[in-house]
């Protein structure tokens, strides 16, 4: 199996679920009040549903369209909220930024090949130029491929937790591979950052232009106890206010929630929750 199946099967926190209880009512209130009833909805990254009460949301949105590159995880969802026969709500499967499964499971098992043949040894400062390499690449692919999910397709839209995610593959490996070797280096820490400056706008445009009244987003600001931003939320966050300062679109309110991540670890992230406008 290779390196990125093993590393995607950690993505799933334990008993989210029951941890996120108190987080995925208020933000499943805030959402319904800032939003007319009978109107549709679209949940980007949606995942298993976890941070937002379908059954609230049911009873609000005359439909849901839950979007995300994981199937199984939206049918997860429906299983949780019992579900499953509800033609009010509809699945898409679709990536946000444009790199296939298969070309992350090949750049992630050559970049592995490269440190087995000296392991503990492996220079990676002479790694990192070739991986830096192959991710130029793919990301060239990955901009050549659209990202589109329609034009005033779906009355409001949520991305919840989702920024930080889109881009973050390429740098989730790097750290495996810096633990099997032993060392530190960041040269592909700090390309990845560079490159969210281009891909969380790219995805931002064509998730605005997908809604007719308003969106929110919910991005992590901070994790509470820790220093500094976290990648592709801070960026989101960013970009609402440039596009508020250029005129696109209002930032019509802020609220600030906390995310109990991941209880265990004791990872606690603070939220900020925009409800944004067209201007």
């Amino acid at each position: 199996m290779s390196v990125y199946d093993e590393l995607l099967k950690t993505q799933t926190i334990p008993h989210a679920y029951e941890n996120w209880a108190e987080y995925r009512r208020e933000l499943t209130e805030y959402l319904t009040g800032v939003t007319d009833a009978g109107s549709t909805l679209a949940v980007f990254g949606a995942g298993s549903c976890n941070d937002l009460d379908l059954c609230m949301l049911r009873e609000h949105f005359s439909q849901i369209t839950l979007i995300d590159c994981q199937k199984e995880s939206m049918f997860a969802a429906l299983d949780t909220y019992q579900l499953r026969e509800d033609a009010s709500l509809v699945l898409k499967e679709a990536d946000f930024l444009g790199i296939t499964p298969a070309e992350y499971r090949e750049y992630a098992d050559d970049v592995l090949r490269m440190i087995q043949v000296e392991g503990k040894d492996t220079d990676m400062s002479e790694v990192a130029e070739y991986a830096i390499l192959r991710m130029k690449e793919l990301y060239a692919r990955a901009e050549r491929r659209p990202l589109d999910f329609g034009e005033k397709t779906y009355d409001y839209a949520i991305a919840a937790g989702v920024h930080s995610q889109i881009n973050n593959m390429f740098a989730w490996l790097w750290q495996v591979y810096l633990e099997a070797v032993g060392t530190w280096e960041t040269t592909v820490f700090d390309y990845v950052k560079q490159k969210n400056e281009e891909v969380i706008p790219r995805f931002q445009e064509a998730f605005y232009r997908s809604v007719k009244k308003g969106a929110v987003l919910a991005c992590e600001r901070k994790r509470i106890g820790r220093d500094g931003g976290i990648q592709g939320a801070c960026q989101a966050l960013k970009d609402a206010i440039d596009r508020q300062d250029a005129g696109k679109c209002l930032i019509d309110e802020s609220i600030a929630l906390r995310w109990p991540f991941d209880t265990a670890q004791g990872i606690t992230y603070q939220m900020s929750v925009l409800h944004i406008v067209p201007a």
